[in-house]
């Protein structure tokens, strides 16, 4: 959910106090995630200067941009065997793939068809849902913004039209060209631009011939600009 003006704006004055790498990290994602989504973009231009000028600078990661923070977070056995199965699925396809692809700086692709015209997959297991076991469990926030932000990594075009509004907003002579969600030991020129979520619900409910042409061909389970 999107934060209302008055709760943005708290968060924003909140940003002027020091933070750790980590926290930086996990603000930058949230920045981008608010700045990505059209009805959160309307809420920050409603923002005094000044806080619009804190969360541009958040969404930078000022300082951080360039660190790729190793995940520490435990992974189920179900997520391991999710991406057992899917890898175990694409070679017998024969179809080429790489594991845990970094995307920018704190974002990796669970699993990626390579080349311009692949895809890259997300693969959730139950620690990346409320309540997992529930017919009706939704993704949790950090897992939604992963999947916002590493598909808005991909996009060039929305990335330069939220380079520009960030320009605005930051003083004179510093320039923001080129360095949202970017890292110098990443080249993302050669990456796939499609970013599609798989969960592990879904994919047990998948037959082995579904399956294969999923993981192929993922159509209604890509990620869309919102």
């Amino acid at each position: 959910a999107i934060p209302s003006k008055m709760q943005l704006d708290r968060i924003c004055q909140s940003l002027e106090e020091p933070r750790t790498p980590v926290q930086k990290m996990v603000m930058r994602d949230f920045a981008l995630g608010i700045l990505a989504d059209k009805k959160g973009l309307e809420v920050v231009k409603s923002l005094p200067p000044r806080s619009r000028t804190l969360l541009a600078e958040a969404a930078l990661g000022d300082g951080v941009q360039h660190q790729l923070l190793e995940g520490d977070a435990p992974v189920s056995d179900s997520t391991l065997r999710l991406r057992h199965e899917v890898t175990e699925t694409l070679r017998r396809a024969g179809k080429e793939y790489d594991l845990e692809i970094p995307v920018a700086p704190g974002l990796t692709a669970d699993v990626a068809l390579p080349g311009p015209a692949g895809i890259l997959w997300l693969l959730d297991g139950p620690e990346a849902f409320h309540h997992p076991l529930n017919s009706s469990s939704t993704l949790l926030p950090s897992e939604e913004r992963r999947g916002e932000l590493l598909r808005l990594a991909l996009d060039d075009d929305a990335l330069e039209d939220l380079e520009g509004h960030l320009q605005s907003w930051l003083p004179a002579g510093r320039s923001v060209k080129g360095q949202l969600l970017a890292s110098p030991s990443v080249n993302r020129s050669d990456f796939p631009k499609r970013v599609a979520r798989l969960d592990f619900k879904s994919w047990s409910n998948l037959s082995e011939t579904k399956r294969s042409l999923v993981l192929i061909d993922p159509r209604s389970y890509l990620l869309r600009r919102r």
